[in-house]
């Protein structure tokens, strides 16, 4: 097929972990934008534009895990099912109509709480990160700051001690690598366990908030599904599991990566402490150009066409987001964060149908995660080179160590 050459030549699970996966990425926009690949058996897509065509499509369906997984049980007679059970609850995994019902119960509970609200326990968990780190001399602001902002933003959303809320995040963490493609029986099975934890030690908190509740997340979960969906308690804690992993992951990466961004970008790092923009306006530009989402995929239910190709019905799409957010079309000089630049909507948080339900959150944490960081001494980092994780749809920092100037 077509492009299919230039396609073979970019190895997508390499790219996420890459010191730099955006020279790969503009030499493949510049060869061919939408192109075969005989490796990945897909079309990739480098563009804005035909990414955020696709995403609004209806006629591109998204993967449905559950679906693969359970046929993928059924074949080698191995149990998937806690697996699956999750799954089905991932929204970004799911289609109409199932999409829509899930979707509705998890915006009714987030929809409880002004946004707003969050901001104070936001401002007081980073504040007090970032203190227990100054007495330090020094921070690793992932491991010490960002992977844990959120996760402490979700224990006390959901009435969780510390320690309970880190557990879940290990579980979690684990569990996104579901996401990415080409992974043994093996693995599916060591998932199906954690997921079989998750589910069982969520199931556990609901059960006690049943006889003791709270003003929390789980407890108005509780209350909204006995008055109007009338699930089962273990299918409520399965989706408290996912409202959890979905409010940590993303924002996590987000963070970390702002943080790596801006301390390499003084000159935007002081148009930030001048006031010149407000943290919370620069959190679009963070996101496209940090791309904490790397890429997403869809199938053609019927065939399209695409930057003048031919998608056949059932070819599966990768859309590059990573490489959409970075395209000069839609945004010029890409590669430079220019806080506060004007253009369209990056793709980090999806589109459409399948934007995301915590968007929102994840913002107001990343903006104020980053004021916080500016009421300190300067910081400079102590490591060369950037430590990414191995994950191929998503780009996150597993350390960012640095000391105060």
């Amino acid at each position: 097929m077509s492009g299919a050459a230039a396609a073979d030549r970019i190895d997508t699970f390499a790219l996420a972990s890459s010191q730099d996966p955006y020279p790969a990425l503009h030499r493949l926009r510049g060869q061919t934008p939408v192109c075969w690949s005989d490796d990945e058996q897909a079309w990739l897509l480098s563009r804005h534009a035909d990414a955020a065509s696709v995403i609004a499509d209806r006629r591109c369906t998204v993967v449905d895990i559950s679906a693969t997984l359970a046929k993928l049980a059924e074949a080698s007679g191995r149990e998937f099912g806690d697996l699956v059970a999750l799954m089905q609850v991932v929204l970004f995994l799911r289609n109409p109509p199932l999409h829509s019902t899930e979707r509705r119960f998890l915006a009714r509970v987030m929809g409880m709480w002004p946004l707003a609200s969050f901001a104070p326990v936001i401002a007081q968990i980073a504040g007090g990160l970032l203190r227990e780190a100054t007495a330090q001399g020094g921070i690793d602001l992932v491991t010490g700051y960002a992977d844990l902002l959120p996760a402490l933003v979700m224990a006390h959303l959901f009435g969780l001690p510390r320690q309970d809320a880190l557990d879940f995040v290990a579980l979690a963490s684990d569990i996104t690598l579901v996401f990415d493609r080409g992974r043994s029986l093996r693995f599916y099975t060591a998932m199906n366990e954690k997921a079989a934890r998750a589910r069982g030690a969520m199931l556990e908190v609901l059960h006690h908030r049943r006889a003791h509740p709270r003003d929390d997340a789980l407890s108005r979960m509780i209350a909204l599904n006995d008055a109007e969906f009338g699930l089962s308690d273990l299918d409520v804690a399965t989706r408290a599991f996912f409202l959890f992993l979905a409010g940590v992951e993303t924002t996590a990466a987000l963070i970390g990566a702002s943080l790596r961004a801006l301390l390499l970008h003084p000159a935007e790092l002081t148009r930030l402490r001048a006031g010149d923009i407000g943290a919370a306006a620069a959190c679009d530009e963070l996101a496209r150009w940090c791309s904490p989402v790397q890429q997403a995929t869809r199938f053609a239910t019927v065939p399209i066409s695409i930057g003048g190709q031919q998608v056949a019905a059932g070819q599966r799409i990768v859309l590059l987001i990573g490489a959409a957010n970075h395209d000069p079309e839609a945004y010029p000089d890409p590669d430079r964060l220019l806080l506060g630049r004007p253009g369209p909507a990056n793709l980090t948080f999806g589109a459409g149908l399948h934007h995301c339900i915590g968007m929102g959150l994840a913002k107001l944490e990343t903006s104020i995660a980053i004021d916080q960081l500016l009421t300190l001494p300067s910081l400079r980092l102590t490591a060369e080179t950037a430590a990414w994780q191995g994950h191929r749809t998503q780009r996150r920092l597993s350390r960012l160590p640095a000391a105060f100037v």
